[in-house]
């Protein structure tokens, strides 16, 4: 083997460590908490919070910004998944109102980043639709990685790509990032969520959610 093949494979070894390490760090510093510890909207000065590029839900032109931060392996974000999107979606969302952006804050160790590994590749492969039906396969319970290649394949992603995309964690980085972006904006547990700028801590009801949006709904006018 020569020079230049041992300095690919030791350069390949450094990388993967510093990966390693990295998750590592993010897992002895993160907390994991569910969100409903503590439910309450907080009133503070917006913040401007990055949306990266990540997926967005609805019309990219909508009024008003919701970013959700949640892991997949969160009972409470599967419970806002499960019960308070589908309202915020049919009169927000689907009424280019709202558009929603959802950032990984994969607090609960390795299988959270992988499976936000997994909706990132789909993204990176078939855009933002095919984000969002990755998405939602993992929240109704479809945890499994070689079961979400699949559904990807039925959904239209072509299945060698999105299978190496997931196994070669080529979307790490960018769950990492989110997580930083997460702490950054002191989401210490999930999910949390920002509207216009404006934190919202748990998995509150819908009526939270209505109420934040109708005020910043009133501004427009």
């Amino acid at each position: 083997m020569n020079k230049n093949n041992n300095a690919l494979i030791i350069s390949i070894l450094i990388g993967c460590f510093a990966i390693a390490l990295s998750i590592i760090f993010y897992a002895i510093q993160t907390t994991p908490t569910n969100g409903n510890v503590q439910v309450e909207t907080e009133k503070q000065v917006p913040l401007e919070i990055s949306i990266d590029d990540d997926a967005i839900l609805g019309d990219p032109d909508a009024p008003i910004t919701l970013v959700e931060f949640s892991d997949y392996n969160c009972s409470y974000c599967k419970r806002h998944f499960t019960n308070t999107l589908p309202l915020i979606k049919k009169k927000y969302i689907d009424t280019g109102k709202v558009k929603m952006i959802f950032r990984d804050a994969a607090y609960f160790g390795q299988n959270s980043i992988a499976l936000a590994n997994a909706a990132s590749c789909a993204q990176q492969i078939g855009g933002d639709e095919a984000y969002y039906k990755i998405h939602s396969e993992i929240f109704s319970g479809n945890k499994n990685l070689d079961k979400l290649i699949l559904a990807g394949s039925d959904f239209g992603l072509d299945k060698t790509n999105f299978s190496e995309c997931i196994k070669n964690n080529e979307q790490m980085q960018e769950v990492l990032y989110d997580s930083q972006d997460a702490r950054k904006y002191g989401i210490k547990g999930t999910p949390g969520f920002f509207i216009n700028g404006v934190k919202v801590s748990g998995a509150v009801p819908f009526n939270n959610f209505e109420q934040i949006i109708e005020s910043e709904l009133s501004k427009l006018n």
